[in-house]
């Protein structure tokens, strides 16, 4: 393009603009050949920037920009500053930021399994853990070994192959429960002893029938083939990896399934496995999964429940939001389910009022939807709809007894379901079987669900019966009962038993849950006894049962010799129980049954502590056995569930300080730490009476807070000067005791 040559414009007469001459370029200066210029040449363009993954960490602390270059940038190189790089070559920042989260996080899963082991394997071989740690000092290589099938891996299967555990401080069954009309004596793997077991071949211990007689309850896993396919974030927002997820299910079927029934089982996984919403919800999956919490032994602090950094706290806080969202909508089978999952979560917690008002509200919510109709099933086209109402509406039936029987009110449903349960022999798959494998032999076996559970109803049928007699009313004392109604309640107890299936028998009997079948029984005729008969009922005809069978009370023409029966097959089954399964893994409803056997022996002890011949030291020693018993299988419990510190802390303080320290070195036992127990009063919320062992003692007058405030209140006036006017104080003593009056009984939520 040639250069411009200026001239003026003139306007020609037509109006047209004169048009300036565009003349050829002169030749450059110098001879030299001139560039052309174009429009572009007019604007500079800056050099392209070059993209950093990520920057030193120098210029990222002085905020300045960063060229990247390894190992010394540009700017480190000039001011001859120290150039770090946390991340790889390849790296962004972010992407070094995830991979030490994932590292990191994968060495406390190191550390967890480490402390696992040491908690859980015999005290030698968690000693050998312990002397590799010394020798070696590498914790990930350590935890490789064990990982990939090393000694000690063998080791920890140990519990998997033990035949029994071993009672603690007197390691023989107390003579006093030797008999040979005691029923439970003649069970398959106690029976002369254990030779039942020690007779047969490998084959035959391994086969399915033999299976969990020779190993533990702890030992087997659920077996459910569709709770592989299910993944967490299709139900909880909460941050936790689908294998977590399924192990946390898992633990909730095998420790809470089996003794608090909810919802059909199979209905459930199938929704989960679909992503359907009928019989599984986020509300539903969040609940189990905060109860599932207290129960899984790879979650840290369980028991903590006001630490917002524990899982359990954080699957709480999402089920109580999604509940006040579905509470407010038209009402759901599935959030009945949850209200009474919810209600059991804070029973762990030592909250029973608001665990109370949750069972309120799915017993309205239960009656707004009519799941206690029959017409309302007729009207119901789905079978499955029908099927899941029935189930809930029983399980709901025999929780209520549980939240009237065992805290002494009046029951908030007087009738039961009136379309019956299914015969379990029939139709098996009503009730959903609950399958187990023991995975050192692969052996499945099924746990008699469908049995267990119309057991299990009939006996809380029989329990609410009761509460209505007893508690119904206002103003009214709890001892009511005739000696005719007690020994008939006592008659109705026993025909159930007599008539329970071979696989819930005295000797098929093995599962936890058929355990705790048979506690519930014998510790309903102590209560009855103990508790709710009458002054002036002490004696009366002599009754005799139906049968000769030993489950029976036999010929007694007094309350005292059927406490002292009852309670005789019921530290019987409950000393069988820690042979088969010991109290380490959880198990919270065998926290009330170790308080009542805890609490019995304490007052036997105290009633005889004046004697002083040589069969009373031997007596001594035999309850005291029992109370340590008692108290190793709570300060076990305590470790996933709040309201067993509690427990732990009432009953360890009724212990003088030498049987204290007997108890801290024979079994390893202490106290909670410090802060714990300075807090203890705060955080207790239960209106738990604790068990009854005295004919006349009003058990709502000694509610689990009340007694764990004046055992805190006991540790101030322990360790300061006592006042004349603080003599008052003394009554707290009484109240430990179990012998004296409380300043008041607790009162009751309301209803929704």
């Amino acid at each position: 393009m040639g250069l411009i040559e200026e001239s003026t414009q003139s306007q020609a007469p037509n109006g047209a603009s004169q048009l300036r001459r565009i003349l050829p370029a002169g030749p450059a200066p110098n001879g030299t050949s001139r560039a052309p210029r174009t429009t572009h040449s007019l604007t500079r363009v800056p050099p392209k920037s070059v993209h950093v993954k990520a920057a030193c960490e120098t210029c990222r602390k002085r905020k300045i920009k960063c060229s990247g270059e390894r190992p010394i940038c540009a700017s480190c190189g000039k001011t001859n500053a120290e150039c770090i790089y946390v991340s790889a070559p390849a790296e962004t920042h972010t992407q070094a930021l995830k991979r030490k989260y994932d590292e990191s996080q994968d060495r406390n899963s190191a550390y967890e399994e480490l402390y696992r082991l040491l908690h859980t394997l015999p005290e030698n071989e968690a000693y050998g853990i312990f002397r590799r740690i010394r020798a070696d000092g590498d914790i990930d290589k350590t935890v490789r070994h064990i990982k990939q099938g090393c000694l000690l891996l063998q080791l920890s299967m140990t519990p998997d192959t033990r035949l029994r555990y071993n009672f603690p401080y007197v390691p023989d069954m107390p003579p006093t429960l030797v008999s040979v009309d005691n029923p439970y004596l003649y069970s398959i793997f106690w029976n002369n002893p254990f030779t039942a077991i020690l007779n047969k071949s490998p084959d035959d211990l391994e086969s399915q029938s033999n299976c969990p007689y020779s190993r533990p309850y702890h030992a087997a896993e659920f077996f459910d083939p569709r709770l592989a396919q299910v993944r967490a974030s299709a139900w909880t927002k909460v941050d936790v990896c689908d294998e977590l997820f399924r192990d946390l299910l898992s633990s909730y079927f095998i420790h809470e399934y089996p003794t608090y029934y909810v919802f059909q089982k199979d209905y459930f996984l199938e929704d989960m496995v679909h992503e359907g919403r009928r019989f599984c919800t986020p509300l539903l999956v969040n609940s189990v999964l905060a109860l599932a919490c207290h129960c899984n032994l790879r979650i840290v602090n369980r028991e903590k429940f006001w630490d917002p950094q524990t899982l359990g706290y954080k699957f709480l806080a999402e089920a109580r939001r999604l509940w006040e969202i579905e509470i407010s909508e038209e009402t759901k089978l599935t959030t009945i389910q949850a209200a009474l999952l919810l209600s059991h979560k804070y029973s762990h917690d030592s909250g029973d009022k608001t665990a109370y008002t949750f069972v309120c509200q799915a017993v309205d919510l239960a009656k707004e939807m009519g799941i206690f109709k029959r017409e309302t099933q007729v009207q119901i086209k789905s079978e499955k709809m029908r099927n899941a109402q029935v189930y809930t509406a029983w399980s709901l039936y025999a929780w209520t007894s549980v939240a009237s029987f065992y805290f002494f009110r009046e029951p908030l449903i007087r009738d039961p379901p009136e379309t019956p349960l299914p015969d379990p022999d029939a139709d098996p798959t009503w009730y959903g079987e609950v399958l187990l494998r023991y995975p050192s032999v692969g052996t499945i076996v099924p746990m008699h669900h469908g049995h267990t559970f119309s057991a299990v109803v009939a006996l809380r049928t029989i329990l609410i019966d009761i509460s209505f007699k007893a508690f119904s009313g206002t103003g009214r004392s709890h001892q009511v009962l005739t000696w005719e109604e007690a020994n008939m309640f006592r008659r109705r107890l026993e025909n159930l038993f007599e008539s329970l299936p071979e696989a819930l028998s005295p000797r098929r009997m093995v599962f936890p849950c058929h355990m705790k079948l048979h506690m519930e029984y014998h510790a309903a005729i102590y209560t009855i006894f103990t508790t709710l008969l009458r002054p002036d009922a002490e004696s009366g005809y002599p009754y005799s049962p139906y049968s000769d069978d030993s489950l029976a009370v036999k010929s007694f023409s007094t309350a005292a010799d059927i406490v002292s029966f009852a309670m005789n097959r019921f530290e019987t089954i409950t000393r069988i129980y820690y042979l088969r399964h010991c109290y380490d893994f959880p198990d919270l409803f065998m926290s009330y049954h170790l308080a009542l056997l805890g609490n019995h022996a304490l007052t036997e002890m105290h009633n005889n502590a004046t004697l002083m011949s040589p069969s009373s030291e031997s007596q001594k020693r035999r309850l005291l056995s029992t109370v340590f018993l008692c108290l190793k299988g709570l300060y076990e419990q305590g470790r996933g569930a709040y309201v067993c510190v509690m427990i732990y802390s009432v009953l360890l303080k009724k212990l003088n300080q030498r049987d204290r320290d007997l108890l801290f070195s024979e079994l390893g036992l202490g106290t909670w730490p410090d802060d714990t127990a300075a807090d203890m009063a705060k955080r207790c919320r239960s209106i738990w009476p604790m068990p009854p062992t005295k004919r006349g003692e009003d058990p709502k007058k000694y509610p689990l807070d009340l007694l764990v405030k004046s055992t805190q209140e006991m540790k101030i006036l322990d360790t300061q000067k006592m006042k004349p006017q603080d003599t008052q104080k003394m009554k707290i003593q009484d109240i430990l005791n179990a012998g004296g009056d409380s300043v008041r009984s607790s009162p009751e939520p309301q209803s929704r």
